[in-house]
């Protein structure tokens, strides 16, 4: 799983916590991009009455766009945030539109929006903008310039998990991927604390699963799962069991995932890089199909 600064974690939930998400767009796809500081609203002249305004369209849009999508009506999800989007272009609510696109496999329009959400400057979104384009040759190739970026000896743990993580995204993205399940078990060797230990048991256990390591990557993705449950343990966790014929245990976290991606559809409960659990869910139904 991709980490970012501390510092700029808690100045994240600092602010969805007390602007309550009201602007739509300190959140891409659940992406942690740029904050916008009380100083910057003043000097947009954005008044206290249009925040809330805006705050309470934005949280009426996502409970109408929940439960539609807990029905299964994407169609319709998209409708409705074309509607949203027609009276003020909210990146939140463009987010919800791309996944409900690809959810309802309209996946030419759906990486249309990803194309404009994701930031091509960002080494790790250019990874996911290739996973999600299905470009394997592409991807792989920045994989390897991922990889050539950082020293096993001279990395952070940050860095070793970014760089991992960013070969990890596409099924088969990677023809080797020593180099990364090294990195991500250097960045739990060297995890300052539990939060970031947990962070980095999940690399690495992607990592492993990637390379074949099937029960190696269970047993790191639970430990990960006894610090902290999230969702981008599950689908691994799902195809490592069933790569072992344990097929119950792979149905469970199966039908787990699946309930959370669709439970948590345009609500707070935020994900970082919610695209990626896509390309996982795709990936896990294609395999356990």
């Amino acid at each position: 799983m991709l980490q970012v600064e501390k510092s700029a974690r808690q100045r994240f939930f600092i602010i969805l916590g007390v602007l309550g998400f009201l602007l739509g767009g300190m959140l891409v796809s659940g992406i942690i991009t740029r904050y916008t500081e009380s100083t910057e609203l003043q000097s947009n002249n954005v008044s206290l009455e249009e925040i809330r305004r805006e705050s309470a369209k934005l949280r009426e849009t996502r409970v109408a766009l929940n439960t539609l999508a807990q029905e299964g009506r994407w169609a319709e999800v998209v409708a409705m945030a074309d509607k949203s989007l027609a009276e003020s272009d909210r990146p939140a609510v463009r987010t919800y539109r791309a996944e409900a696109l690809w959810r309802s496999q309209n996946r030419d329009e759906s990486l249309k929006e990803w194309e404009k959400l994701l930031q091509k400057e960002d080494p790790i979104q250019m990874a996911d903008l290739f996973a999600l384009r299905g470009d394997t040759a592409a991807f792989r190739k920045h994989g390897e310039e991922l990889l050539n970026r950082v020293s096993l000896k001279m990395a952070t743990p940050l860095e070793a998990n970014n760089m991992a993580w960013g070969t990890l995204i596409l099924k088969n993205g990677m023809a080797d991927y020593s180099q990364a399940v090294a990195l991500a078990q250097k960045a739990v060797q060297e995890a300052r604390d539990d939060q970031d230990r947990w962070t980095y048991l999940n690399t690495l256990g992607v990592a492993l699963y990637r390379a074949g390591e099937y029960q190696k990557a269970i047993d790191t993705l639970m430990t990960a799962e006894a610090i902290f449950s999230d969702p981008f343990n599950w689908p691994f966790l799902a195809m490592a069991y069933y790569q072992l014929d344990k097929k119950a245990e792979a149905t469970e976290w199966s039908e787990r995932f699946r309930a959370k991606m669709d439970s948590s559809f345009a609500t707070l409960e935020v994900s970082l890089n919610r695209h990626e659990l896509l390309l996982f869910a795709d990936e896990m139904n294609a395999l356990m199909r």
